[in-house]
């Protein structure tokens, strides 16, 4: 007979009492925790560690519970559903019973009082939270700079062109200087890409697109005749020497920040994630957060 491994698992939802109404979980805190050590009992008695999903509001709330449990051998894990945060593809009732309003408001101002953050402002009021991540991109700068530094994070344009090629006519990612070429199934390749201090500006403009054009037919002079079929342009979280902002603000307890990733958010986000998580947390760090910490 192969080897059985088992595995239980368990979603710990944040209290409906502070996320919405109609949204899963216990009605409080205290009976969340009653259900998680519950059910941690009853999986010691059959000699099994247990894996708690635990959503990110659950584990700020009882982060003293799930650092005992981790103590006692279980496992803590992230829980979330995909779903809840495509906002654009679910706007509904479904979306809103589980964040009510919050995921659709903007986060105007932190409000703090003396040395400490209480939460924030945003467009339908005040969200109070033990503790506040900064992570608004190259909006981040502008949101810590109405009450101290904004330590260098500024917009940096980045425009792109869409060229109308034939497939197969690239079959991988090329790139030369600060230019690259993304082909797509279609035959279609995204000429990337400028940067540009242009401040919040993410109009595109004809001098840049033709750059960009002339850039991807020097790499391969099969896209001469490729039309540009459309541009856009984005605006990336800039930051000094292009490092990230990892961890504690230098003055304001419970503020945390990690914005500043530049051109490589999607390749640094699950590392600086994990470590902010420690951080904030007070968890020994994966990694020495020193050449990333505010100062």
């Amino acid at each position: 007979m192969k080897e059985i491994s088992v595995v239980i698992t368990m979603d710990c939802e944040p209290s409906t009492a502070t996320s919405h109404p109609k949204a899963t979980g216990p009605r409080d805190w205290a009976m969340g925790e009653r259900a998680v050590l519950g059910y941690a009992g009853i999986a010691k008695e059959y000699g099994f560690p247990c894996t708690f999903f635990v959503h990110p509001e659950t584990i700020l709330a009882q982060a003293d519970l799930f650092r005992q449990l981790e103590r006692e051998g279980h496992c803590v894990g992230l829980h979330m559903h995909p779903w809840k945060y495509s906002y654009w593809r679910y706007r509904g009732e479904r979306y809103r019973a589980h964040f009510g309003d919050l995921s659709d408001a903007e986060a105007t101002a932190l409000r703090i009082r003396g040395s400490r953050v209480e939460g924030a402002e945003t467009e339908s009021g005040f969200q109070a939270a033990g503790a506040v991540i900064v992570a608004a991109g190259a909006w981040s700068g502008m949101l810590l700079s109405a009450f101290g530094p904004g330590f260098g994070i500024e917009p940096v344009r980045g425009q792109i062109a869409l060229l109308r090629g034939r497939p197969g006519l690239l079959a991988a990612i090329v790139g030369a200087d600060c230019h690259y070429l993304i082909p797509r199934r279609d035959g279609r390749i995204l000429a990337g890409s400028t940067v540009e201090r242009a401040g919040f500006d993410k109009t595109t403009t004809r001098e840049a697109v033709d750059e960009l054009a002339a850039a991807a037919r020097s790499l391969i002079p099969a896209l001469s005749g490729a039309p540009v079929e459309t541009a856009w342009a984005g605006l990336r979280p800039g930051s000094p020497g292009g490092i990230p902002l990892i961890g504690p603000h230098p003055s304001v307890e419970g503020l945390f920040l990690n914005p500043g990733h530049y051109r490589n958010g999607l390749f640094l986000a699950p590392g600086s994630a994990a470590l902010l998580a420690d951080l904030v947390l007070q968890r020994p760090p994966l990694l020495d957060p020193a050449p990333y910490l505010p100062r």
